[in-house]
């Protein structure tokens, strides 16, 4: 028994200074993309922004609000809703009515096949100037980015940001931005470092539309579950190619209580899974995959060993984990975003850390099931249907 709890001891000390190691690589290789500036020349053409809209988020008024207010003058919208969303339209009409920027177009309900969120991107591409932003209804694009957008693409043909999560209020809420924060900086731009992007943060992208056009439109991902990933594919796979900028932004999404909570968890568990699946480069697993679980098998294995001092080894590496994430955020701008940081962010911090490999667990017991707002969808190979 000696010798078992030394073995589990090491283990977790061992698996702590790994951890503690990757997290400074990390956040090394975000500190120099984050260093990079967007070239002086700018793409020209007019933008449009296209959203699908859903309702159900008591923040959508705000959101698509805040985006009204940010954007430059000549940046038109696109706001595709539902005939069957009475709420949706409601909100889009309103906010609409007196700005000529904004044109909402009536979309034929959801036939239950394919991606709902592709088929009125669809729908919305013929409505686009030659510059494209793909935006999500929960996600706020703040004053000069578009701008600071423009010039990246000049770089390549897809240009894409970094999330991060503005905490409504209550701990459901809280520990998803916990979480998000806790990982985009270090997850999206490291990667862009060591190697082509393999998919996108979706939440929003600027492309030409001429380009995909070319390949096909959005028709061309129309059934796929996954469209970052498969809008990133059709682009890598056609010789495109995508541009991880540094530029962040904030997004709002009303957390109900613990159901929602682990619905969404599921919901971006499965994407990961996917992408795993089909994208596995030893740069994704050395600085993704293998930091992912090793924070719950650190604290597991010092538990097991029954040595208080494993415990503190681990718990004190999970707390200089988030003390190097507040600096990396406080570089990005991120805090500009999310506000002062609360004092019980490290803990929801190190609770997030923990629990990844049990969201993945769950993921799997659920199948290829999940939940987006009012709508369930099902994965059947690659192709998506409600359920």
């Amino acid at each position: 028994m000696k010798r078992l709890s030394s073995t589990l001891s090491a283990i977790a000390i061992g698996g702590a200074i790994v951890h503690a190691s990757t997290t400074l690589v990390r956040a090394r290789l975000a500190d120099q993309a984050l260093a990079r500036r967007a070239p002086d020349a700018s793409e020209s053409g007019r933008i449009t922004i296209v959203q699908p809209i859903l309702s159900g988020d008591p923040a959508l008024s705000a959101t698509l609000t805040e985006n009204l207010r940010n954007a430059p003058a000549d940046v038109s919208f696109c706001w595709l809703v539902d005939t069957d969303d009475a709420e949706g339209l409601r909100i889009t009409r309103e906010l609409s009515s007196d700005d000529a920027r904004v044109k909402v177009v009536v979309c034929a309900p959801w036939n239950g096949q394919g991606n709902p969120k592709v088929a009125k991107l669809v729908t919305g591409l013929q409505h686009c100037a030659e510059l494209v932003c793909v935006l999500d209804d929960d996600t706020v694009l703040p004053p000069g980015l578009l701008n600071e957008a423009r010039r990246w693409l000049t770089t390549g043909d897809l240009v894409c940001g970094n999330p991060v999560y503005r905490a409504r209020p209550g701990v459901w809420s809280r520990l998803v931005a916990a979480w998000v924060n806790g990982s985009s900086l270090i997850t999206h731009l490291p990667i862009a470092e060591l190697v082509a992007p393999p998919t996108i943060n979706g939440m929003w992208y600027l492309l030409r539309r001429s380009d995909l056009e070319a390949v096909g439109g959005f028709e061309m991902i129309a059934e796929k579950l996954c469209d970052d990933y498969e809008i990133a594919k059709l682009y890598r796979d056609n010789g495109f190619r995508i541009v991880q900028s540094p530029l962040v932004h904030p997004v709002t999404t009303t957390i109900t209580g613990a159901s929602h909570y682990l619905s969404l968890m599921r919901r971006w568990m499965l994407f990961t899974r996917r992408l795993l699946a089909k994208e596995a480069p030893p740069g994704i697993m050395g600085l993704v995959v293998v930091p992912a679980f090793l924070p719950l098998v650190c604290l597991t294995a010092a538990l097991a060993s029954r040595r208080p001092m494993g415990v503190v080894i681990v718990i004190a590496e999970l707390g200089f984990k988030s003390l190097v994430l507040a600096r990396l955020r406080k570089r990005s701008g991120v805090s500009e975003f999310t506000g002062p940081v609360h004092p019980g962010d490290t803990v929801l911090e190190a609770v997030a850390d923990l629990s990844q490999p049990l969201h993945l667990l769950t993921s799997l017991w659920h199948g290829d099931r999940v939940r987006w707002r009012s709508r369930d969808l099902a994965l059947h190979t690659d192709r998506v249907s409600g359920h």
